[in-house]
């Protein structure tokens, strides 16, 4: 018998267990129990869903009692007049508190596909989670729809047992707050951001559920919904329905320690609706009322990930770094030789080092490593925790080979490998030029387990050559049996300079041309943008994606502006979009945080993106030829700063 929350004349809420399907589907045609059966034989009377729970959910389902109230329940579903609350346990350790404001597109199930449901056709009732579809194959629409979840943190753990790559696996108990209702809302979102919920076979790490298994016997998704608020559909008066967590649910929560943290939510939350009504006020963003939420943070709910353009043992020993990760959400760190050139010639903390090691008998290049390898290390372990919460997909420091080598493949490869055992440390990428040799090398050191930061990149043509390398390196890999979830690729394309060439050629032409000056970087992104979610989200990179691989996130790198005449946010605000990262230098990052602008506006403007490199052409600018020269100015500039380096060594 099912357990009954609520009832009066109209409505009826049970208590769903995990496991029970909503309605029959045939897309599990074996199954026999279903809510809106059980319920009905239960009543002797026929009931209407007014919204959905995955199978795996438990919680709160609520029904209507006849067409007219069902009919009025789903408006107030799709007007998202009803406020939702869950409870999850998820893999990492989220923020705080958050909003995951990040667009879903509508996917059809296997059924719908066979019944020819097309692309934007919408489901007869709003939905917060939907059947089951872990055999489903995902058909995506071609526009996605706004989706918006909050969420706060109420407890963490850390168990002793290896997950991964780590001796120790870290969880959290969140609570959630949809504000949209679509397909898998809650368990897209999570994962979205790198913590996907325990027991979600589809979008979860199948990993740590078996170890939830083995550990707690949790055969199930530890997602509850736990609480509607709303007006009732026929009376108007506020309506609070709560469901206490299911045995199994309770279960692994006592078994993690975590009995106080939820039953001081339910506490606090009953405290609140009694002082604010069932409709709780939604703020613009995830920190305290009144105050605005840090930009940096929010970019990183859209998908991206902000990296520090620089790294110095003066951001280290000072703790300025650290306050980047922790108050700023700064994901990552990229140095280059002219980074390091700087930290070492003007930066007090190395003279002391330097002046021991200019006494023993080794080379200016072997000297310069011994400066700064213990630097990228500190980096490295600072950001590792974050690398093991995202499971691997983000807290990375990047450490580039000698500019000496940019045509030479296998001093490349001996560069990389002896650099990647010097560090020592999972989080670290070997930055390789993009250049014909270095093209050979990423796919070898890809192929032997190395995770590659690709450089110098200025073009299209650079971009696609690049990620034809990567797959190439991964086949190779996985011929080899080796790890391909152990490897990370990003593919660093430069923009400042890109405009800087272009508007200088504008310039030169004159007349109408010169307002194309100051878009052809941004118009450039997002076209390989474009290009990548064809390589890495289509069907091509499937196989690889089974087998455990990682699409190679794009990174907009001299995104630094250089004419004052345009925005300093230029490289900036028009290219946030989810699975890519933008690093910054310390100036650019300031800006960010002090009066940035924050949306997903990476996928827009495609079409006139493409418009104006047909303007370009037409104009007589060859940008695979402006591509090529820029490569090989920013090798010649990274070469003069190695130099420079070299001498301070020596």
């Amino acid at each position: 018998m099912l357990e009954i929350l609520y009832r009066d004349d109209w409505l009826v809420a049970i208590h769903k267990p995990s496991g029970l399907l909503v309605h029959r589907s045939p897309i599990a045609a074996h199954e026999e129990r279903f809510a809106v059966q059980l319920l009905r034989d239960q009543l002797g009377r026929r009931v209407y869903p007014a919204h959905r729970l995955d199978r795996g959910t438990s919680g709160v389902l609520l029904f209507a009692l006849d067409r007219d109230v069902a009919r009025t329940l789903a408006q107030r579903f799709e007007s998202q007049a009803v406020d939702k609350r869950y409870l999850a346990v998820v893999r990492g350790h989220p923020p705080e508190h958050g909003l995951i404001d990040h667009a879903l597109v509508r996917r059809l199930d296997a059924v719908e596909i066979r019944r020819g449901k097309g692309a934007g056709a919408r489901d007869m009732l709003p939905e917060d989670e939907d059947e089951d579809d872990s055999d489903a194959t995902e058909v995506p629409e071609p526009l996605a729809q706004p989706a918006r979840t909050r969420f706060r943190r109420l407890a963490t753990v850390e168990l002793p047992h290896a997950v991964d790559r780590y001796p120790t696996s870290r969880y959290a108990l969140v609570e959630l707050f949809p504000e949209t209702g679509r397909r898998h809302q809650l368990r897209r979102h999570l994962k979205h951001i790198a913590h996907p919920i325990i027991g979600d076979a589809t979008y979860g790490k199948g990993r740590h559920n078996r170890l939830f298994q083995a550990l707690f016997g949790s055969q199930r998704l530890l997602l509850a919904c736990t609480r509607l608020a709303l007006a009732h559909p026929v009376t108007e008066r506020p309506l609070e329905i709560e469901a206490p967590l299911a045995e199994d649910f309770a279960a692994v929560l006592a078994a993690l320690g975590w009995q106080t943290a939820q039953r001081n939510t339910f506490e606090a939350e009953s405290r609140l609706t009694a002082a604010r009504g069932p409709a709780p006020e939604r703020h613009p963003s995830h920190d305290t009322p009144g105050k605005t939420m840090n930009p940096l943070l929010q970019v990183r709910q859209h998908g991206q990930q902000i990296w520090l353009d620089n790294l110095s043992r003066t951001l280290l020993e000072e703790g300025h770094l650290a306050r980047l990760v922790a108050d700023d959400g700064v994901a990552g760190v990229t140095t280059n030789p002219a980074i390091f050139h700087k930290a070492i010639s003007g930066g007090r903390y190395y003279e002391d080092d330097l002046a021991t090691l200019k006494q023993q008998p080794l080379s200016a290049e072997a000297r310069y490593e011994a400066l700064v390898i213990p630097d990228v290390q500190r980096a490295c372990d600072l950001l590792a925790p974050l690398h093991r919460d995202s499971g691997g997909s983000a807290g990375y420091v990047s450490l580039e080979v000698s500019p000496a080598l940019a045509h030479d493949a296998d001093g490349t490869v001996a560069a990389g490998l002896r650099l990647k055992a010097a560090v020592d440390r999972a989080n670290l990428l070997i930055k390789v030029p993009a250049t014909q040799a270095g093209l050979v090398a990423i796919e070898r050191l890809i192929g032997e387990g190395v995770s590659v930061n690709v450089t110098l990149m200025f073009s299209l043509a650079h971009c696609e050559a690049v990620g034809e390398a990567y797959l190439r390196g991964l086949a190779r890999l996985r011929a080899a049996g080796g790890d391909l979830g152990g490897v990370m690729s990003v593919a660093s394309l430069f923009l400042s300079r890109v405009d800087t060439l272009v508007d200088k050629l504008l310039e030169e032409r004159g007349g109408d041309q010169l307002a194309l000056r100051g878009r052809s970087a941004v118009a450039m992104a997002r076209l390989a943008y474009e290009a990548w979610q064809a390589r890495f989200h289509g069907a091509g990179f499937e196989d690889l994606a089974a087998a455990g691989a990682r699409p190679q996130f794009m990174l907009w790198a001299s995104t630094g502006t250089k004419n004052p005449a345009y925005s300093d946010l230029l490289y900036v605000e028009p290219l946030i979009g989810a699975d890519t990262i933008n690093t910054l230098p310390d100036a650019t990052l300031d800006a960010l945080r002090d009066h940035g602008r924050i949306a997903s506006t990476l996928e827009e403007d495609v079409e006139q993106a493409a418009a104006h490199f047909t303007a370009l052409a037409a104009a007589g600018i060859d940008l695979v030829a402006v591509g090529e020269r820029l490569q090989q100015e920013g090798l010649a500039q990274f070469e003069q700063a190695f130099a420079g380096l070299l001498e301070l060594t020596a």
